[in-house]
C-alpha cells in the first residue's frame, strides 16, 4: 500500500471509494483507456462465466455466473449511489446479457480472451503512459475489480455535469493525493 493514500475504511463510503480510485486516474487520457477497457473487461469475464451454462431458469431467461455477478455489482453500486448505481446496474445486465448470446458462438473463449487481455494491456497502457504511475490495482485490489465499472460511469456522468459537488471534492482530493504521491515519489529517488 502506498504511503500516501489509504484505502477508504469503509466500501459503503461513495465518496472515499471514488476519491481513492480517482488519485490512481486524474489523466483524461487514462480515464478514457478505462472507458474502453473496464466495460470489455467485465464482459469478456461474463462470457466465461455464461459458457459455464445456465444453472437455472427465472421467467424464461437463463441464470448463469454471470448474471449473478452482474446482479451483486449493480445491487452493491446501488447500496453506493442510487441514479449511478442504477444506471450501472442496467449495463451490468446488458454487459451479462450480451456476453451470454455471445458464449454460445464456437470461438467465444477464444475471442474473450482475446478482449480480456487485450483490454488489461490498455488499462496498464494508460496508467504508465499517461497517468505516470502503477495503477491502483497494487494498492487496492477492491477498487480495481468491484469499482472500476462504477467509476467509469461516475466520470461520464461527472462530465455530464451529474453532482458537480461531489465531483469537484472528488478532483480535489485526488489532486492533494497526487501532490502527496509525488513529493514521496521524489524523496525516494
Amino acid at each position: 500500500m502506498s504511503a500516501t493514500k489509504k484505502t477508504p475504511a469503509s466500501i459503503w463510503d461513495l465518496e472515499g471509494q471514488i476519491g481513492f480510485y480517482a488519485a490512481y486516474h486524474n489523466n483524461t487520457l487514462n480515464i478514457i483507456c478505462h472507458v474502453i477497457g473496464v466495460p470489455l473487461i467485465v464482459w469478456s469475464l461474463y462470457v466465461w462465466l455464461a459458457s459455464i451454462g445456465d444453472f437455472a431458469q427465472v421467467a424464461g431467461f437463463g441464470v448463469n455466473l454471470s448474471t449473478i455477478i452482474a446482479l451483486s455489482y449493480g445491487l452493491y453500486f446501488i447500496a453506493l449511489e442510487k441514479v449511478a448505481g442504477t444506471i450501472a446496474l442496467i449495463e451490468m445486465l446488458f454487459l451479462s446479457v450480451t456476453a451470454t448470446a455471445f458464449a454460445q458462438h464456437e470461438d467465444a473463449i477464444f475471442t474473450a480472451t482475446i478482449v480480456h487481455f487485450a483490454s488489461w494491456a490498455l488499462q496498464f497502457f494508460g496508467h504508465f503512459v499517461f497517468e505516470g504511475r502503477a495503477p491502483a490495482l497494487f494498492d487496492s485490489a477492491f477498487q480495481s475489480f468491484v469499482l472500476a465499472p462504477l467509476f467509469v460511469l461516475i466520470e461520464l456522468l461527472f462530465v455530464l455535469g451529474y453532482r458537480s459537488d461531489l465531483a469537484k471534492t472528488v478532483d480535489a482530493n485526488a489532486k492533494r493525493d497526487i501532490a502527496a504521491w509525488k513529493a514521496t515519489k521524489g524523496k525516494a529517488q
